[in-house]
């Protein structure tokens, strides 16, 4: 078997691609880190791994849809698109790769490990059974498994990627950089995509409704504010998530919102005799300076540049 036949086997054993390629996106967020997760360490062990169980604890079975039920680590919702184009394929063409099952934590029926969207679609064309492959995981090795899988799922949103390393990492205690080694992904990308848990609750309920509008890069700079501004951001998430604002503009229109939160203090007016010689007016850290000339401006603009120099160099801070 040629090194790409394998590869390709072993990635269709996790992934969901039945129709599509795996491709990362470029919308601007994090993208699906394929490359980077087939040749991790950790992510390259779980592969093998798998690898091993298929052929070691037997070969696929026919399990009755009635007998499956999601994960309970399963993050990724569920892509009508790509069920739908599942039900096309799979009503012309048999299923290429069976679903991956462990038996129920309960103790009766099966738990989805791969192949939510396969299930989905069999169910919408009718069928009773689905191919299937059954392994003896607990619930750490189930966790792995359904978190690499939806990590390589096409589209998957930055907010479900969150979804998914907040749970391992909470489950795991694992830190950041164990994370990354386990992944195969960037410190910095997982920094950047746990910084949904810095969102006001409001918020992610918000993103949960939509969760591909925004990105891991907005909720990073977002998160700069929630504690102090907390239902500014909300606000800004909710423009976003309802097509008013791009992200590009979100965080712009929280500053703006904090700028125009600040009271202004009232005007301080500065005569000359009878005559209006300046005006000043202060608003949260600003300082409005107007003078009823060009010509007076000119005159103590100057000195006004050297007594600030001094009080900076004075300053304790």
């Amino acid at each position: 078997m040629s090194v790409k036949k394998h590869l390709a086997d072993i990635t269709a054993a996790l992934a969901d691609t039945s129709i599509r390629p795996v491709k990362p996106r470029g919308s601007g967020s994090i993208g699906a880190p394929v490359q980077l997760a087939q040749f991790s360490a950790g992510y390259q062990q779980l592969e093998a791994e798998l690898e091993r169980r298929r052929a070691s604890e037997g070969r696929a079975l026919q399990v009755a849809l009635n007998d499956l039920q999601p994960s309970p680590f399963q993050t990724g919702g569920i892509q009508d698109e790509r069920v739908q184009a599942l039900v096309r394929h799979l009503s012309e063409n048999r299923l290429n790769t069976p679903i991956v099952i462990r038996r129920g934590s309960l103790g009766d029926g099966y738990e989805i490990i791969a192949g939510h969207h396969r299930v989905a679609a069999y169910r919408q064309l009718g069928r009773a059974q689905i191919e299937a492959v059954l392994l003896d995981v607990d619930d750490e090795e189930a966790r792995a498994l359904v978190f690499f899988d939806n990590l390589m799922a096409p589209d998957l949103s930055d907010y479900h990627k969150y979804l998914g390393f907040a749970q391992l990492k909470k489950a795991t205690g694992m830190t950041v950089e164990a994370l990354a080694r386990k992944s195969g992904v960037s410190k910095s990308q997982i920094a950047s995509l746990l910084s949904f848990e810095r969102l006001p609750v409001e918020a992610l309920a918000l993103i949960e409704q939509a969760p591909h509008t925004v990105g891991a890069k907005l909720a990073e700079e977002l998160g700069k504010w929630a504690q102090e501004r907390p239902q500014a951001v909300t606000q800004a998430v909710q423009q976003v998530v309802q097509g008013q604002l791009k992200q590009a503009q979100a965080l712009n229109w929280v500053t703006g919102a904090v700028r125009e939160r600040a009271q202004a203090d009232a005007p301080v007016v500065i005569r000359r005799g009878r005559q209006l010689f300046a005006q000043l007016q202060g608003r949260g850290a600003q300082l409005t300076l107007k003078f009823a000339s060009e010509a007076h401006r000119q005159q103590l603009q100057d000195r006004m540049e050297q007594w600030l120099r001094e009080q900076a160099n004075q300053a304790d801070v």
